[in-house]
């Protein structure tokens, strides 16, 4: 079973997230760091931030299955959205286009023996604008699973022995496809490392 870990000012039901009554006002690195550090500890392939008419509710896909993590006031919507917006390297004046970005983070360490084995996230962030607000979508992907080789991946013999035979082909194109969190982005790199070997 997976442990789902509540951003400050929240209270936890089933994994689920409640805000509790003081409606407290979290900065945007405080709230950014929570709910990314919260993500990496279940296992989330990503995080969904939108704002409603009410409040501003971030979810994370885990295994697949978007959970609600957390609902914050809707106040620290446009903070939030700042915040990422200039961390990804984006204009943060434009509010009615789609833009894309992205960032590298390492979850904070409370020892040094834990920042030595700290890994490194590149994070792909994904805004659009919605009814209330802009939306946010946040891709995490360890770097170290991109350095995986061919045969650390779970694939039976057949599946692999096909595998290094088509990339080997002066002429191919590989359709990989799979819900997210699947493994599509660390199959392709792996693949690439094995032609680069």
């Amino acid at each position: 079973k997976r442990h789902y870990s509540c951003a400050k000012n929240t209270s936890c039901y089933n994994g689920f997230m409640e805000q509790k009554a003081d409606h407290s006002i979290l900065d945007a690195v405080e709230l950014r760091e929570s709910m990314l550090t919260a993500a990496v500890k279940s296992g989330a392939s990503d995080i969904h931030i939108d704002p409603t008419n009410d409040a501003l509710l971030i979810r994370i896909r885990v295994d697949g299955v978007l959970r609600v993590w957390a609902k914050r006031p809707v106040l620290e919507h446009e903070n939030l959205i700042s915040h990422l917006k200039v961390y990804s390297g984006l204009d943060i004046t434009r509010h009615t286009i789609p833009q894309e970005g992205h960032f590298l983070w390492t979850p904070p360490a409370a020892t040094p023996e834990e920042a030595a084995k700290s890994r490194v996230f590149n994070v792909r962030t994904s805004f659009f604008p919605a009814i209330y607000g802009e939306a946010v979508a946040l891709r995490l992907f360890n770097r170290a699973d991109l350095l995986m080789k061919l045969d650390e991946l779970e694939f039976n013999d057949k599946s692999r022995a096909l595998a290094r035979n088509l990339i080997n082909y002066p002429h191919v194109m590989l359709l990989g496809a799979g819900p997210a969190g699947s493994g599509k982005t660390t199959t392709l790199y792996a693949l690439l490392n094995e032609l680069a070997e």
